[in-house]
């Protein structure tokens, strides 16, 4: 059997502990004719062949690989890797360069219990076809833990509930199902990919593993901004103390407080943000990261200003906050009034939030928030024009690391008006 070169893959891929590769390798092989075949038509034949791995380079068997044409929406054939670990297309060399030559191939690979492991990479021909060579191209994909998206629709001009038509991964085979008023797709390779609700479009990326919430707005396909408004407003790889609102507004920075009954292992001490900035085992670039213990009646508090001490913010077009978080801890997050009620105690709208040993991406949405007048936990809408502090309130656990916290429904053109 002869190689063929061509088998070329343009996406990237994070590496996992428990990755598993794909060794992609086109293939070739032909019937000669024989003394007893004098006269007779050679056929060639011309393929894929896949050979799946472990990490360890051990063969993977029974992981189901399938191609697809068509810009990813029609299969072709799926196949299963044998106890061997190989998966083989085999097609005539025309029908193969006529398929994945002109509207491209796409190869999907999926093992586990419950699809726990999957990739799905684009597949790039060589120039002028696939024709017999002796130089072999070998390509390497690897597969990660399956990710998820939860997608709700709204209408751009009330934010009330929209259902759509559809809502799809483009130039893929992957369409979420409704559940209630969401669209969930519960098992997706990571990668970047655009998200389509009838005629809207939003790009999405996804980290292995990663479990998003999304909104998606509907306007008039005409409209030249379909989509629904975000702000970072930290992510902490710029390494210093302040917030991205930094830009509209002077900043008084982050703070971290000892409430009481704590010890400190990192950083050694309270107060100083930007030594609690890590890069080890962050979800992307730096995150912020604690460890701690805590007395019986100890806590932690971490804030910044949205912007100078005097001043605050209208945040009422909020419709979620998204924060990743890993640890062990639970904590509050608060958007905090700008008036005290008694000393260095503000109105808030307050949401409790649980960590895991894993990065999660929690969303916190207005109307879920909790409620307590003796702690002076209000609903959003009460306090929502007039927001002046961002708060987290430490009260348990050992570790919590803090990554990408977005302002979902905001631009940064929404913090243009500064109220003092």
């Amino acid at each position: 059997m002869k190689l063929l070169a061509g088998c070329l893959f343009n996406a990237t891929y994070r590496r996992a502990k428990l990755g598993v590769y794909l060794l992609f390798a086109a293939f070739f092989a032909a019937c000669s004719d024989s003394s007893s075949t004098a006269g007779a038509t050679s056929e060639t034949t011309n393929g894929i062949a896949i050979r799946v791995v472990n990490a360890e380079n051990a063969p993977l068997a029974q992981a189901r690989v399938a191609l697809y044409v068509a810009h990813g929406t029609d299969l072709l054939q799926a196949v299963e890797s044998d106890s061997l670990g190989e998966a083989r297309f085999e097609f005539m060399v025309a029908s193969l360069d006529s398929l994945c030559g002109l509207g491209g191939c796409f190869v999907e690979a999926i093992s586990g219990a419950d699809s726990a492991l999957m990739a799905w990479a684009p597949l790039e021909l060589p120039a002028g076809g696939l024709t017999p060579d002796p130089l072999a191209a070998a390509c390497e994909i690897e597969l990660l833990p399956s990710s998820s998206i939860r997608v709700r629709t709204v209408s751009a001009e009330s934010d009330s509930l929209l259902l759509a038509a559809q809502v799809s991964l483009a130039s893929t085979p992957y369409v979420a199902q409704l559940h209630g008023s969401e669209y969930v797709f519960a098992h997706v390779p990571a990668g970047s990919y655009t998200l389509v609700a009838d005629s809207t479009e939003l790009r999405v990326s996804l980290a292995a593993g990663e479990a998003l919430d999304t909104l998606v707005s509907f306007m008039d396909a005409s409209a030249e901004d379909s989509l629904s408004k975000e702000f970072l407003f930290e992510d902490f790889d710029d390494g210093d103390n302040v917030n991205n609102l930094v830009t509209v507004s002077k900043g008084y920075g982050w703070y971290l407080m000892s409430v009481t009954g704590v010890t400190w292992i990192f950083p050694d001490t309270a107060g100083n943000v930007v030594a609690a900035l890590d890069s080890a085992d962050a979800f992307e670039g730096l995150s912020l990261k604690l460890e701690y213990e805590l007395d019986n009646n100890g806590g932690i508090l971490l804030g910044t200003h949205l912007g100078a001490d005097s001043t605050y913010f209208d945040l009422s077009m909020l419709t979620a906050i998204r924060i990743k978080v890993k640890g062990d801890a639970e904590f509050g997050l608060a958007l905090e009034h700008y008036e005290e009620v008694e000393d260095n105690k503000f109105r808030k709208a307050y949401w409790k939030v649980n960590a895991t040993d894993d990065w999660t991406e929690v969303v916190l949405r207005p109307g879920e928030e909790s409620l307590d007048s003796a702690s002076y936990n209000v609903p959003f809408d009460e306090v929502s024009s007039e927001i002046a502090l961002f708060s987290l309130f430490i009260y348990s656990g050992t570790r919590l690391q803090i990554d990408e916290i977005v302002f979902e429904g905001l631009g940064i053109e929404d913090f243009a008006e500064i109220r003092q």
